[in-house]
């Protein structure tokens, strides 16, 4: 114990010693580590050890510790596959504090520097719930990054401090922390333990474990698992912002592959929608591109190329410029996807992509499309139905060389409305493919006439959440009312 209080610096590594210093042979006998380790267990006694007290004795600290430790294991491999399936900072935090509250602790805080030179509680809970609404006062709250607290000690040493007597220890933690420590307090800690999320000898913050009531206090002997907790904890965090960093990369090299502005075609109102994912740090390779023909025409395009990252966005660049440079060449969306196609198998050969191209008359409402296994597009006439071009088939650019592309043809009437989208607006993992197709067309059908922006809006407010798994893209093009008509004369 250190001089004036219970607590105790523990390395993170150790030789020839135990981690408080005593040789590595020492027979002190380990304390519990998780509450659902009975002390007492109830036994099939053999008749030699009904004659031999010491017997029994020794037989049951070794099932003791057997237990705790597969409790151990069985812990951190939960906190493993955690850290290795969530991308999400806040989402990582929140999920390892619900982890260790209450298997662990009855209350978690993880702290994490700020760029002033503080720390701040930016995750925390406790078992229970009145308790947990008075540590949210906690949540934001700047404390110095060095000091007495446990965790200023973890976060300005890198190791594990152990407060073995949290209560003797709390009028010196007041003293200094007096605001974020009136909070702690209220949780009677009996115990507490810190131990620094380090990547490599940069401090990522602290990760801070309290027990009260009647819960065994924390010992040196929990100090293993919660050191491997906070070991993997730090991955996680590294990883975590590793893909915010790729994400933000993709994210600004996407939307300078898309086309600064659409073009001002006489008879013809566009707008459109890219709103990047928000789960995660995916970003894929959608893209849309609207561009002027001959004779008037203009062509729409929209794609996805397969995969979340940067490739997946540098290819997109590409497979757009290939396609642009054929349908200026060649008139008929078929040939134009299946001459990019060629392109693609032998130029990119890991890349895929779906894609829909069409050509549209404003001057006539003619339009002719083809798809590469891409969603279909949808026209709302404007007087309550909707159709999707699902008469087309293809497969994905890329996914053979020899692909043909049949051409499908359509009328648009006066006033009508083409929505073209990627998959991200119809699927995720709250509805299917026929839900997402479903809601469109309806909302869709229960449109009133309106501009092509005002569809967009009123399609993301219907099918675009908040919170969204993947990319999405939304390109509308509204024929002006009456051009048709005008121009057929």
């Amino acid at each position: 114990m250190a001089p004036g209080g219970a607590l105790v610096e523990i390395p993170l590594a150790r030789s020839g010693a135990d981690r408080l210093g005593r040789p590595a042979g020492d027979a002190t006998p380990p304390g519990p580590m998780f509450t659902d380790v009975p002390g007492q267990r109830r036994t099939e006694l053999e008749p030699a050890e009904l004659l031999s007290p010491s017997t029994t004795t020794a037989s049951s600290m070794a099932r003791a510790e057997a237990d705790s430790a597969r409790a151990g294991l069985s812990f951190l491999m939960r906190a493993g596959a955690l850290v290795a399936a969530t991308r999400d900072r806040d989402e990582l935090l929140r999920q390892i504090v619900k982890l260790v509250v209450p298997a662990l602790a009855d209350a978690c805080i993880v702290f994490l520097p700020t760029g002033q030179g503080t720390l701040v509680a930016s995750a925390l809970g406790h078992a229970v719930p009145a308790q947990a609404a008075q540590l949210t006062r906690l949540h934001g709250h700047p404390i110095a990054p060095d000091g007495p607290l446990i965790s200023q000690r973890a976060f300005a040493t890198g190791t594990t401090q152990l407060s073995s007597n949290a209560t003797a220890d709390m009028p010196s933690w007041a003293r200094a922390e007096p605001d974020a420590m009136s909070i702690v307090n209220r949780m009677r800690p009996r115990s507490a333990i810190s131990t620094p999320l380090l990547a490599g000898q940069d401090p990522l913050g602290v990760i801070s474990l309290y027990r009260g009531g009647e819960r065994p206090r924390f010992t040196e002997t929990d100090v293993s698992v919660i050191e491997e907790l906070g070991r993997r904890l730090a991955i996680g965090l590294a990883n975590t912002d590793t893909f915010a960093r790729e994400h933000a990369i993709a994210e600004t090299l996407q939307r300078a592959l898309l086309p600064e502005a659409l073009p001002e075609i006489g008879g013809l109102d566009l707008a459109v929608r890219y709103l990047p994912a928000t789960e995660g740090a995916t970003v894929g390779g959608d893209w849309y591109d609207a561009f002027p023909l001959a004779d008037g025409r203009v062509g729409l395009v929209i794609g996805d190329v397969s995969g979340h990252n940067i490739a997946s966005a540098s290819t997109m660049g590409q497979i757009r410029s290939l396609l642009r440079a054929y349908a200026i060449d060649d008139a008929s969306p078929g040939r134009a996807l299946q001459r990019t196609n060629a392109a693609v198998a032998r130029l990119l050969p890991d890349a895929l992509a779906t894609v829909v191209y069409c050509v549209l008359d404003p001057a006539t409402g003619n339009l002719a499309y083809a798809n590469a296994g891409h969603p279909p597009p949808i026209v709302a006439a404007g007087d309550g139905t909707a159709e999707y071009l699902d008469d087309t088939a293809g497969v994905m650019l890329g996914a053979c060389a020899a692909a043909d592309f049949t051409v499908g043809h359509r009328r648009l009437p006066p006033g009508a409305t083409l929505v073209c989208y990627t998959d991200g607006l119809i699927e995720d993992r709250r509805h299917d493919i026929d839900d997402g197709l479903s809601a469109l067309s309806q909302t869709l059908r229960r449109s009133l006439p309106c501009s092509a922006d005002d569809t967009c809006s009123a399609v993301q407010r219907a099918l675009a959440g908040a919170a969204r798994q993947d990319d999405i893209c939304l390109l509308t093009v509204r024929l002006a009312p009456g051009t048709a008509v005008m121009n057929a004369r």
